[in-house]
């Protein structure tokens, strides 16, 4: 709705991985593949609740055609 497109630098992302695999703490990487949530199985922000319809992470580490990009390598 009028949104800058979120991105997040890739050092950012690996270092915080790292934290969290050296204390042990289990997580998910959604999404790691850019794919698209349709309909409302993408949930909603909260607070100032605002539902998020359909989502597609155009910076994910692998595209919708299975393809790497350099943020794949890194992570």
């Amino acid at each position: 709705m009028g949104r800058k497109h979120e991105t997040r630098d890739v050092a950012d992302l690996v270092n915080d991985l790292k934290d969290m695999l050296d204390r042990g703490i289990s997580f998910s990487l959604y999404m790691v593949c850019e794919g698209a949530i349709f309909e409302h199985w993408g949930g909603a922000n909260s607070p100032a609740y605002l539902v998020m319809c359909s989502s597609c992470d155009y910076d994910a580490p692998i595209n919708k055609s299975g393809n790497v990009n350099p943020k794949y390598y890194e992570v």
